[in-house]
């Protein structure tokens, strides 16, 4: 449960170590793969956490809303055994994800980040919505100091991402000096045959 808790901020980052590896063998910079592997990434934890639905698990309070999904009894939280319909957490965590994919697209192409911005822009949005996820879930998970792994790691990666993106902003660049043009001094010759300096 606990390795389940911290898999995917787990496994994105082995994944950017590896990737790093890569660009390092191949003589290419991180940054521009970072960027363009960040929504593709987003999309496939939205696509993967769609599986939580077969497998019954992922899910919040009780709910009798329309778009509630059926849980098995045998997969129940105990205390809610009684309730046979909860609230999708997986799913708002699919179309959270999904949506971040989109806006990070959006704010690369609008904004002209850089591939490390897009990566750390994205960790952040996703750690958001991690943590918003994670707090409507119910039964026993693992914490550590009070907070739950899963949120403990979406806080870890909000801090990180917002602290590397405050480090990887556009330095503003002070105005060129600009200086006064010496006044001109022309020759001109008068009809003495003096040369004045005007």
């Amino acid at each position: 449960m606990g390795v389940a808790a911290i898999g995917v901020p787990g496994a994105v980052a082995l994944g950017a170590v590896g990737a790093w590896i890569a660009c390092r063998r191949a003589g290419l910079p991180l940054g521009p793969v970072a960027g363009a592997a960040a929504p593709a990434v987003m999309f496939g934890l939205g696509l993967g956490g769609l599986g939580n639905w077969w497998m019954q698990q992922f899910y919040g309070q009780p709910s009798a809303w329309w778009w509630a999904v059926r849980i098995s009894p045998t997969h129940r939280v105990p205390g809610y055994e009684n309730y046979s319909t909860f609230q999708p957490a997986f799913a708002y965590q699919s179309l959270w994800d999904v949506a971040v994919a989109f806006g990070v697209i959006w704010a690369a192409r609008r904004l002209a980040l850089t591939g490390e911005r897009t990566f750390m822009l994205c960790a952040a949005a996703y750690a958001v919505g991690g943590f918003w996820v994670e707090a409507g879930r119910i039964g026993p998970l693992p914490q550590v100091l009070g907070i739950r792994y899963g949120a403990a790691g979406d806080v870890v990666v909000f801090a990180l991402a917002v602290a590397g993106l405050y480090l990887t902003r556009p330095r503003r660049t002070p105005p060129a000096r600009t200086y006064a043009k010496a006044h001109q001094r022309t020759l001109v010759d008068d009809s003495s045959g003096d040369v004045m300096l005007m």
